[in-house]
């Protein structure tokens, strides 16, 4: 186990670290996802709900794209140092605010720590292990992040409910601080990263864009009329942002995002799908717990045991579809689409159920049948987006796979904060309509899914197998092709 820096112990000390992390950034997170509707609700102000939640995906959405350069500038050590320390102490500027209003503005800073620190337990775990073994410790890893999971919500509506939110993110911090001095301690970065200038002109393209583009669904119709000029602009700042920002990413040797990473057909595909398939996790970790405590009356540690059966589910399953793959390798075509269907199905029923008497003590069943579907996406598409990246390409390659996910959380927050606003805050009117519009882009994951399934005829899916024709690999040269 273990690359050539590293002997075999100080990889697996740095493996269990960047778990212990892991656990960490879920406590702390989850338990604060549990608490914003007890937050909301303190400081009189429900409508913030959907707000907070798109300030802190839009920084995540952001910072994430520059997490891969902060590595090539910094190296990893540091860079896991910076945004630990800063996503502990924003937190804790978060819990003692006293205002909303500098809550607000310390959420949005803790996101921006928070989305460059997780990334970092994915490339922890590539550099520590062999590419052989890699599979088996993406299992424990896979565990370990449900197992935080799991913890999160259940004890940060624990300490919400018996202490108030203030204690939230104290309790995990002996957590953070064991796994950075074992990281600080044992972890060496892989050699070969190659020091290059920073994209500046890149990162001002996506912070304009992407701001651009939040703000303008998250005004439209609302604070600016559809006829607004200040709107139309925003729309327009977007779309040059964009072909500007692609123009860009195609010609600079340098790019914050290389557009190149895109011609290798595992990456490619892996970033077309997991986008599809993460509103559904927006939906069951936020609004879910929304629904349940303010449309439902129950408490916030109440409201968390929802999250049980699907972590478990999650946990256990992971570990079996994990071993049944390496053993049944053709099945793991079988999960990408397998998993989209419970996803769905469930979505479906949890729609058509929401109105329901029984329908808190059926979520339970539910959640537990969206565990099952979410570990077939975690043992197929998740795990492997990076397989085919080289160690140089790793670092912007995760970036940029966490840059789609955080703007396709946070797009998908937007849309249901504004079904929520529309049915005037009514959580319980507006819950199954959220349910049906998750099944949108859910039918989109399982027509590509299909067609990119159904267009190959080998068994062992290497992720570039999805794709017609064979596509060119990280590092492969034409002459190897």
């Amino acid at each position: 186990m273990g690359l050539q820096q590293m002997g075999e112990k100080e990889a697996k000390r740095s493996l269990y670290a960047a778990c212990m992390l892991r656990i960490y950034l879920s406590l702390n997170n989850l338990g604060f996802s549990v608490s914003l509707p007890v937050i909301t609700k303190q400081y009189d102000a429900l409508e913030w709900f959907a707000i907070i939640l798109v300030v802190g995906s839009t920084a995540s959405t952001i910072v994430s794209a520059f997490a891969g350069r902060f590595t090539t500038m910094l190296g990893r050590r540091k860079t896991i140092m910076i945004s630990t320390i800063g996503t502990a102490a924003t937190s804790l500027f978060c819990a003692f605010s006293g205002s909303l209003g500098l809550f607000v503005i310390g959420y949005f800073f803790m996101n921006i720590f928070y989305g460059v620190a997780s990334t970092m337990p994915v490339a922890i775990v590539v550099d520590s292990t062999d590419p052989e073994e890699r599979p088996r410790y993406m299992s424990l890893y896979s565990v370990m992040n449900n197992t935080g999971s799991l913890l999160g919500p259940l004890l940060g509506g624990l300490i919400t409910d018996l202490f108030g939110f203030t204690y939230t993110p104290i309790y995990p911090l002996p957590l953070a601080a064991v796994s950075l001095f074992l990281l600080m301690r044992f972890y060496r970065q892989p050699a070969g990263a190659k020091h290059e200038p920073f994209d500046f002109a890149g990162s001002a393209l996506i912070i304009g864009g992407v701001g651009s583009l939040i703000v303008f669904l998250n005004t439209a119709g609302k604070q600016l009329a559809w006829t607004s000029p200040v709107l139309w602009g925003l729309g327009a700042m977007f779309l040059l942002c964009l072909v500007v920002f692609l123009r860009q990413g195609r010609r600079c040797p340098y790019a914050i995002i290389p557009l190149k990473l895109f011609s290798i057909p595992s990456f490619s595909l892996a970033n077309i799908l997991i986008p599809l398939i993460l509103p559904q996790m927006t939906l069951s970790s936020s609004f879910t717990l929304l629904l349940v405590q303010s449309g439902m009356g129950r408490s916030a540690a109440s409201s968390a045991t929802y999250a049980i059966p699907k972590t478990l589910a999650i946990i256990c399953m992971s570990l079996f579809f994990g071993r049944w793959i390496s053993h049944h390798h053709s099945w793991q075509k079988k999960f990408v689409v397998l998993g989209g269907l419970f996803i769905g199905g469930m979505e479906l029923l949890m729609g058509l159920a929401s109105g329901m008497e029984s329908f808190p003590t059926l979520l339970y069943g539910f959640n537990f049948l969206l565990g099952v579907g979410e570990a077939m996406y975690y043992m197929t598409l998740y795990p492997l987006y990076q397989r085919d990246l080289d160690a140089q390409q790793l670092p912007t390659g995760i970036s940029a796979q966490f840059l789609i996910a955080m703007l396709s959380l946070s797009l998908t927050s937007t849309a249901y904060g504004a079904i929520l606003s529309a049915m005037g805050n009514d959580i319980m009117a507006a819950y199954p309509v959220m349910c049906f519009v998750t099944l949108i882009p859910t039918g989109i994951y399982l027509l590509v899914a299909s067609l990119c399934l159904r267009s190959s005829g080998e068994d062992h899916v290497p992720m570039g197998v999805f794709l017609p024709g064979r596509g060119k690999t990280a590092g492969e040269t034409p002459g190897q092709r």
